[in-house]
Parts: C-alpha cells; sequence; structure tokens
C-alpha cells in the first residue's frame, strides 16, 4: 500500500443565508494514501443498508465484518488442511482439544489460543507428508511437538529425562568435590 504525492484541490460547499458557495483551497504536493482516496466513498457490504461505517477492507467490509470473515476463513482452511494432512476433521481436533483440557497435552500450558495446537502423530506408521488419521496421539504446542521430534519418538530418552530433573544425577558427583 504505497504512498503517492499528489496535488489535490479539496472543495468543499458551506451554507451560508443566501444558499450554498463554493469554497475551494489547493494544496500542492500533499502526503495523501492512494487507499483512502478510493475507500473514501465505499460503505460495508455486510452492514445494514443505512449505515455508514466506512470500508476499508476488501469486499468492501468494515473492520467488524472484516474479521468475522477472517476469522471463519481460517477456520475453513485450519479444517481442509487437517483432512488433508491427518485425516482428520475439525471437529475431531477440536474434540480432541477438549479431551485434553483445551491445552498441550505435554506442557499444559499452551491453550491453542493465539497459535493452534500441532496435531502429533506416528511418523512410522505412514511414510510421506500425510498421515491416515489412525495415527494421530495428541495436540502439542509447537515447543513439545519439536521436542519430541529431536528425541525421535523414543519413549526411554524421556523417561531418562524425568528422572534426570527429579533425581539430579550430576549433584552427587559434584558433593564429592
Amino acid at each position: 500500500m504505497g504512498r503517492l504525492l499528489l496535488e489535490v484541490i479539496m472543495v468543499w460547499r458551506v451554507p451560508a443565508i443566501d444558499g450554498n458557495l463554493p469554497l475551494t483551497e489547493t494544496s500542492t504536493m500533499l502526503d495523501v494514501r492512494r487507499d483512502d482516496i478510493l475507500n473514501a466513498f465505499k460503505v460495508c457490504k455486510d452492514c445494514p443498508p443505512d449505515s455508514k461505517r466506512p470500508a476499508p477492507h476488501p469486499g468492501p467490509r468494515c473492520a467488524t465484518h472484516h474479521r468475522e470473515v477472517t476469522k471463519a476463513r481460517k477456520a475453513k482452511a485450519h479444517g481442509s488442511r487437517m483432512e488433508k494432512t491427518y485425516g482428520i476433521t475439525s471437529e475431531q481436533y477440536w474434540a480432541i482439544h477438549e479431551a485434553q483440557g483445551g491445552a498441550c497435552n505435554g506442557c499444559r500450558i499452551a491453550t491453542g489460543a493465539s497459535k493452534r495446537l500441532a496435531v502429533d502423530h506416528d511418523h512410522s506408521c505412514c511414510p510421506g507428508p500425510v498421515s491416515c488419521g489412525r495415527c494421530v496421539r495428541q495436540l502439542l504446542c509447537s515447543v513439545c511437538n519439536q521436542y519430541i521430534g529431536y528425541i525421535r519418538d523414543n519413549p526411554e530418552s524421556l523417561r531418562r529425562l524425568a528422572k534426570a530433573i527429579e533425581t539430579l544425577p550430576a549433584q552427587t558427583i559434584l558433593l564429592r568435590f
């Protein structure tokens, strides 16, 4: 959305006792946004006809309806991506989310409010970029999902790390010094 330098002539009609008198002011090299000029007379197509809300967003839509349309579009895209990539529907995704208490199944901190939770699945079940849907394990935040990838889905590594956090094995060696 670039800015244009234009020579703009603004014309106002002001009421006078004997009628409308034209008042003209010329401004040289005024900095004006092109979108402001193009959208100056558009009204939202989703608002009631008598509404005078400005519609600077595509459609044309006001800010409120633009947010609603964008949210619906993102939800539809997420649902189709879940079906295409993991073989689960949007309803199944949200059922798993609800069954996990609405949070990441690993850390229980992330809720998926700002960024949706990732679908963790067994990569050994289905070779390739898509999943059959039977190998979906849980929903995880990005950090937990990457961590499981880093340890290569090895439960023994998780057990060793959990034991190390609980018992502090290096401290027994350090106490000798």
